[in-house]
């Protein structure tokens, strides 16, 4: 994983009542809201910008920093359009034929799973004034599921969302349309004096969590999806990381005890006969030692209901 890595600190107050949580999760939200606020001001001085490149790895944050990203710039006169890349995926059914009748294997965190053609022609339209039908994917039945006309007006600044956002078949269309590159990821560490997890963990509890319940996936499903993803990072996002105009870290000094008791049923799912069970039981004993927190203290904007 490139790029320096930093270690949060954590002391778990004691007692651990609803006011030291309270505490520990605004002293937290305040770090993430004000890195983001920074980056607005940046982005908003930015006269000339068409292209927002928001990019980042599985399960970093992109939703609600895209959101934070669109208020703060429409509040200075600007039209922000979100595009997705995720909503370009080929239909799962397909693309995974496809990969079987090539003899290759599926990868759903790469380029080839994205419907590159109508991407880049969708691309085409919108910057040239046409207007384009942008689709939407419903990942539960893992196929498109519509399609949306827009149409770029002058003042319009078009984000393009998702992990895929900086990889170079992405970057090659943008050529000399003025844009800014935002990379978001949970890039420090956790250590307490109960256990440790590097960022990448922290991503793989989040997603545990947030597939569960948003997407319907089991932990055995994430885990096996896991693998792909990691080897998709170090090939297609990290290596690219010298081109970000603007770093953002999600890291929480609160995750471990917002997530221990998801995880506790989720992790608990995986039969003792699954090549996982060894590994998620070993990952969940890192949680036990940790008190639950109280997920209704979480403020209504904050970055961690993606998630939860």
């Amino acid at each position: 994983m490139a790029g320096v890595v930093y270690t949060m600190i954590v002391t778990i107050p004691t007692p651990f009542d609803k006011a030291a949580q309270k505490l520990m999760i605004e002293q937290s939200e305040e770090r993430f809201e004000t890195q983001l606020d920074e980056v607005c001001k940046q982005l908003k001085a930015r006269e000339d910008l068409k292209i927002i490149s928001l990019s980042g790895p599985s399960c970093a944050g992109k939703t609600t920093t895209a959101r934070k990203i669109i208020s703060e710039l429409q509040s200075s006169g600007k039209l922000v359009k979100t595009i997705s890349i995720d909503d370009f995926y080929k239909n799962r059914e397909d693309y995974e034929k496809d990969c079987k009748k090539k003899g290759i294997k599926s990868d759903l965190e790469s380029i080839s799973a994205i419907d590159m053609d109508y991407f880049c022609k969708c691309f085409s339209q919108v910057f040239s004034g046409q207007t384009a039908l942008l689709p939407s994917f419903d990942f539960s039945k893992g196929r498109r599921s519509g399609l949306m006309p827009f149409t770029m007006r002058e003042n319009h600044v078009i984000m393009f969302e998702g992990i895929q956002a900086i990889y170079p078949e992405i970057r090659a269309l943008f050529g000399q349309i003025p844009s800014a590159y935002v990379f978001i990821d949970a890039k420090d560490s956790f250590e307490s004096g109960i256990s440790y997890f590097t960022g990448r963990e922290i991503r793989l509890a989040r997603r545990l969590v947030r597939d569960f319940h948003k997407r319907g996936a089991s932990a055995e499903h994430t885990y096996r999806l896991w693998e792909q993803v990691v080897e998709n990072e170090d090939r297609s996002i990290y290596p690219h990381l010298e081109l970000v105009d603007y770093h953002i870290d999600s890291t929480m000094s609160y995750e471990p005890m917002m997530l221990k008791k998801e995880l506790t049923t989720i992790l608990g799912s995986i039969k003792e006969n699954s090549k996982y069970y060894a590994g998620a039981q070993s990952f969940l004993g890192r949680f036990a030692a940790f008190p639950e927190m109280d997920h209704g203290l979480l403020p209504e904007n904050s970055v961690y209901h993606e998630f939860l």
